[in-house]
């Protein structure tokens, strides 16, 4: 079956030289040769450059970071050149998986939104006691994936719990020649 989509996603049919979709027999009566039918022809097909996750919730242990995995591992192969991520549940563990899927992307990431994430691992948000960048390792592979990129990315880091400390790894990386094109760190 595998095969079989394989096959049609190439716009063809491999192994034999008849088409016997039934749109081919429905139509003609009879199977038709496959370089003649209309669905095993090559379509062009629409290219997706940007997605927005706003919102989704990737913060279940179980099945959250199992599935980002798979949406980054997924995304390597696209053409997506924006991505916002922004209240999506996001921690550090996942932006490990983002910067891996920006080091492999097959076109430069131009914007990456993660906006009211706790990517640091801060806890206690907002209260006197909290405790801000308790894992700095999420933000700093970001930082180190920025330097491979060719073309200079917009970072909207607003709202995501970042400390001086935080802060300071973007500004390390940004001193240290990643091309950042706007940086945003409203209300940290």
């Amino acid at each position: 079956v595998l095969d079989m989509f394989k096959t049609m996603e190439e716009g063809g049919i491999r192994s034999v030289k008849t088409c016997w979709l039934p749109c081919c027999t429905r139509q003609y009566g009879v199977a038709r040769s496959w370089k003649s039918c209309w669905y095993a022809k090559p379509k062009q097909v629409a290219r997706v450059l940007a997605v927005d996750f706003h919102g989704s919730r990737f913060d279940d242990l179980t099945n959250g970071e199992r599935t980002f995995k798979r949406l980054c591992a997924g995304l390597k192969s696209s053409d997506v050149t924006n991505i916002s991520f922004a209240n999506a549940g996001l921690h550090n563990r996942h932006v490990r998986h983002l910067a891996g899927y920006i080091r492999g992307a097959k076109t430069d990431v131009a914007r990456l939104d993660l906006s009211s994430n706790i990517i640091t691992d801060s806890t206690n948000v907002g209260y006197p006691f909290a405790k801000y960048d308790n894992d700095l390792s999420g933000i700093i592979s970001l930082c180190d994936a920025m330097h491979g990129l060719k073309h200079p990315i917009e970072l909207d880091l607003s709202k995501c719990a970042l400390s001086a400390h935080g802060a300071d790894a973007v500004v390390k990386a940004i001193e240290a020649g990643a091309a950042v094109h706007c940086l945003v760190l409203d209300m940290n």
